[in-house]
């Protein structure tokens, strides 16, 4: 009986594991990515003015990279701090990282999206979320960026 009801356990964890797998992106890294055919400067430009729009606070920038932060909502706040294990961390912020390369005469964007929150101590935890849901908003707005490129 012990080993029929182990069964249906690691049936049940593998069904919720596995139900909500999401197949990669259909891009050439399978990450979020687009390429647009301007100078770094345009790109990083509208991606600023797409991602402010959104919430998102620019809190580092360089010639190649850009980071922008959010506070997460409460209910993923709460997964998120119960999946640190901790109550004492900081409110989690969504982290998105742009990288700009130069790919021949295009730019290659490509995305990162992860959880972070600092504990009482000053340690920072992430969560890497670039895959499922998350990737494909960050694709979405990527390509909310590229047509805006077009149009102007």
């Amino acid at each position: 009986m012990k080993i029929i009801h182990n069964r249906a356990i690691l049936f049940v964890a593998s069904f919720c594991l596995f139900s909500c797998a999401v197949p990669p992106l259909a891009t050439p890294s399978g990450r979020p990515e687009v390429q647009v055919g301007f100078p770094v400067s345009r790109p990083r430009d509208v991606a600023i003015d797409a991602f402010t729009a959104e919430g998102f606070v620019l809190t580092n920038e360089s010639l190649h990279s850009l980071e922008f932060q959010k506070d997460l909502p409460p209910a993923q706040s709460v997964i998120m701090l119960a999946g640190v294990g901790n109550s004492y961390h900081s409110q989690p912020k969504a982290v998105i990282r742009l990288t700009f390369t130069s790919v021949g005469n295009k730019i290659r964007i490509i995305g990162q999206v992860h959880a972070a929150t600092q504990g009482p101590f000053g340690q920072i935890k992430t969560v890497d979320m670039t895959s499922g849901n998350s990737a494909r908003q960050l694709q979405s707005t990527l390509e909310a960026v590229k047509h805006r490129l077009s149009q102007r």
